[in-house]
């Protein structure tokens, strides 16, 4: 696909920040043929650490774009800050407004989806499944950053999170330290989870409890609303 395109296609593409981000985390060779595509309004803060894909091709990951009607593509503001490394295992979608800041390992699954304005914090390991959906206003984060003394030792140290495959994570979450979840779960709107769940297949609301178990959850198909197609 040639530069106009691209520009054609991707109303919001900042070509400038695609060209910046594909040439300093890939090289000439693989960054020109643009595996990652950035928009206008997402902020490349902290180009450091590393990335790594498995699949140059392009768009393999979106960078800003998707379209939630309740939320300004033009103003939410995105943000990526790393300096740690980060794995794209698959075709990723990071909506408009969404923020990572990673100093640890992040790792995202094959079609990985988040709607908009998710704030993923990672300062050891945070790891997601394949086919995971994470919708709007979502906050996941595996350190509590101020340091808390018992006994004159560090009492709140830094705790993986690792979520599984086909996990639905409703909007507004909050996914704290040390958290594992099964695969195909759903975490309902506006939960706040603080301890890992063994079982699959559940529902997870309110603080840690299982509002539901055996479900079954089929999201509509997204990819072209998130830019995939």
């Amino acid at each position: 696909m040639n530069i106009s395109t691209i520009l054609k296609n991707y109303r919001y593409l900042s070509l400038y920040k695609s060209i910046k981000f594909n040439l300093h985390y890939f090289g000439l060779k693989k960054g020109l043929k643009f595996p990652v595509l950035v928009s206008k309004n997402y902020s490349l803060h902290t180009l450091k650490g590393r990335v790594y894909m498995n699949n140059f091709t392009f768009k393999q990951v979106l960078l800003g774009f998707g379209d939630v009607g309740i939320f300004d593509r033009k103003y939410d503001r995105g943000i990526w800050q790393n300096s740690g490394d980060i794995y794209f295992n698959g075709r990723c979608s990071l909506g408009h407004g969404s923020k990572i800041s990673n100093s640890g390992t992040l790792i995202l699954g094959k079609n990985f989806i988040n709607t908009a304005k998710c704030q993923i914090i990672c300062k050891k390991k945070v790891s997601f499944g394949d086919n995971v959906l994470v919708s709007w206003d979502s906050l996941i984060m595996d350190s509590d950053f101020h340091a808390l003394l018992g006994g004159g030792e560090i009492v709140n140290i830094n705790k993986e999170i690792m979520i599984g495959n086909h996990v639905w994570i409703g909007c507004r979450s909050v996914i704290l330290k040390g958290v594992s979840i099964s695969d195909d779960c759903v975490i309902a709107a506006n939960t706040t989870v603080t301890k890992s769940f063994t079982d699959s297949a559940i529902m997870i609301g309110g603080v840690n409890e299982i509002l539901k178990s055996n479900i079954v959850w089929n999201a509509k198909d997204i990819s072209g609303y998130n830019g995939f197609n």
